[in-house]
C-alpha cells in the first residue's frame, strides 16, 4: 500500500501544471510592468512550480536587440552572471542557435556538449523567449534553466510562450515611453528656445493656420474667448494680413523671402511695422509648412524717417545759406569800394571784386605784383588783429596804406571794420 501512494505522489510531481498555478503566473507577469521584474517572477514560478533550481533570463536592450544580457536569476552567484552575454552576431555559437530557434535545446544530457554559463552545470535547457507575432523574427530574449526534464518541457514551453511576448510589450511600451519623454524634452526645449527670442517666429501651413508659435507670435496673431473684443478684433486684422501677405510667395521658390507687413499691437491698437523672413520647409509626413520670422522694425523705420526729416532740413538750411550767400556776394559786388570779411584768425572769406583786385593775384601775375599784394594782406591783417584784441569794441577805424598791385601807386585807403556775432 505505500509503494502504490509513492508512485502516486511521483506521477502527481510529473504531471503537468494545473490551470491555477498557471493563473497565479499569468497575474503575476500582468502585475508588473518592469521586464526585470516580470522576468523575476517567471523564474520563481517555474522555482516553485517545476523545482528549476537555476536559472537565467537573457534580454536583449532596447538600444541593441542584438545582443542579451541577463535581467534576472535564481540560484546563480551575481559575480558570474554580471559578466555573461551572448551575441546574436556569432551564429556559430551553440546558445545562440539555440535562441534562433523555434523549439527549447537540452545540453549535457544527450552526448551535446554545454557551453560554460553561469548555472555552473553540465546539463540545462536552453529556453528561447519569441514574440506574439513570430517566431521568425529576432527574439526578445532566452532562458536558461537547470534541471528540466522531459515531463517538465511542455510546462517550460508554456511559460515561454506567454513571458516573450509579455517582455515584448514591456519593453515597447519602455521605448515608446522614453520616446514621449523625449518628445516633451525635445518639445519644451525647443519652446524655451523660441520664447527666448522677442522677434515672433511660427510655423503654419500653407494655408495660414499656426501649428507652431512662440510667446511673442501668439501675443500678436492668437486670442481666447475670455478677452476682449477689441483684442480679438486687432488679431484677427493681424491674421488676415499675416495670410495674405504669405499668399504673395510663390511656393515653387525655396529661397527665403522678405517683406514688410504692417500689424496692429493689440494690447493699444498702435501700428507695428516688421520685416517678414519666411522659408518653406518640406516634412514628408507632415508635408509643406511654412517658418517665417518677423524682425520688429518699427523703431528702425521711426528712426530712418527721423533722419530723412533731419536730412530734408538740413537740404533746406543749406539751400537757405546757398541763397543767403548769393544774395551777399551781389550786395557786396555792387559796392565799389573794396569789401572783405574775414574769419577770427584774419583768413579772409569772402570779399568783392574791388577787393579782389588788391588781395590776390593769379600765376601769371609778376613778382612785383605778387609782393604788393602780399603787402596789402599783411596790412590789412594787422588792423583787423587790433580789432580782434580790443575788448568790447565792436567797431574800429583807421587809415590803411596799400598798394595798386596794377600799377604800383599808393594807394592810401580809410578801413572801417566791425565784428558779426
Amino acid at each position: 500500500m505505500t509503494r502504490v501512494a509513492a508512485v502516486r505522489t511521483a506521477a502527481r510531481r510529473r504531471g503537468r501544471v494545473d490551470a491555477d498555478r498557471r493563473l497565479e503566473l499569468a497575474e503575476a507577469l500582468l502585475g508588473t510592468d518592469d521586464v526585470a521584474s516580470c522576468a523575476q517572477r517567471a523564474l520563481e514560478w517555474l522555482q516553485r512550480a517545476l523545482g528549476v533550481r537555476r536559472g537565467i533570463c537573457l534580454l536583449g536592450p532596447a538600444e541593441s536587440a542584438t545582443v542579451l544580457m541577463p535581467i534576472a536569476t535564481i540560484g546563480v552567484r551575481e559575480r558570474r552572471v554580471a559578466r555573461f552575454a551572448i551575441d546574436l552576431e556569432a551564429r556559430d555559437h551553440p546558445l545562440v542557435a539555440a535562441t534562433l530557434g523555434a523549439e527549447p535545446v537540452q545540453f549535457g544530457n544527450n552526448g551535446r556538449p554545454a557551453p560554460a554559463t553561469p548555472l555552473e552545470t553540465g546539463a540545462y535547457a536552453a529556453v528561447p523567449l519569441h514574440g506574439r507575432d513570430s517566431v521568425y523574427d529576432l527574439p526578445v530574449g532566452l532562458l536558461l534553466l537547470s534541471p528540466v526534464d522531459e515531463e517538465r518541457r511542455q510546462d517550460v514551453v508554456w511559460v515561454a510562450s506567454i513571458l516573450g511576448p509579455r517582455l515584448t510589450a514591456l519593453r515597447a511600451a519602455h521605448r515608446g515611453s522614453e520616446s514621449e519623454r523625449r518628445l516633451r524634452r525635445e518639445r519644451t526645449l525647443l519652446y524655451s528656445i523660441i520664447n527666448a527670442v522677442t522677434d515672433p517666429i511660427l510655423l503654419t501651413d500653407t494655408e495660414g493656420r499656426i501649428i507652431v508659435a512662440n510667446a511673442r507670435a501668439e501675443a500678436l496673431l492668437a486670442a481666447s474667448e475670455g478677452e476682449s473684443e477689441g483684442r480679438r478684433r486687432a488679431v484677427a486684422l493681424n491674421n488676415m494680413l499675416f495670410s495674405s501677405a504669405l499668399s504673395r510667395r510663390a511656393f515653387g521658390d525655396t529661397e527665403p523671402w522678405r517683406h514688410e507687413l504692417l500689424l496692429v499691437d493689440p494690447s493699444d491698437g498702435s501700428d507695428l511695422l516688421f520685416e517678414l523672413l519666411s522659408t518653406i520647409t518640406v516634412d514628408p509626413r507632415e508635408g509643406t509648412g511654412i517658418v517665417s520670422v518677423l524682425r520688429n522694425v518699427t523703431d528702425l523705420r521711426r528712426a530712418t524717417e527721423e533722419i530723412e526729416e533731419n536730412y530734408r532740413k538740413l537740404r533746406l538750411a543749406e539751400a537757405d545759406a546757398r541763397a543767403e550767400r548769393d544774395r551777399l556776394d551781389l550786395i557786396i559786388d555792387s559796392v565799389a569800394d573794396p569789401i572783405l570779411v574775414t574769419d577770427p584768425n584774419g583768413n579772409i572769406v569772402m570779399m568783392n571784386t574791388p577787393a579782389e583786385r588788391l588781395f590776390t593775384a593769379d600765376f601769371a601775375a609778376g613778382e612785383e605784383t605778387r609782393r604788393a599784394v602780399q603787402a596789402n594782406d599783411a596790412h590789412f591783417s594787422s588792423f583787423v588783429s587790433n580789432l580782434f584784441f580790443e575788448a568790447g569794441v565792436m567797431r574800429r577805424s583807421g587809415a590803411i596804406g596799400l598798394v595798386d598791385p596794377r600799377t604800383s601807386a599808393a594807394l592810401p585807403v580809410e578801413a572801417i571794420s566791425g565784428k558779426i556775432v
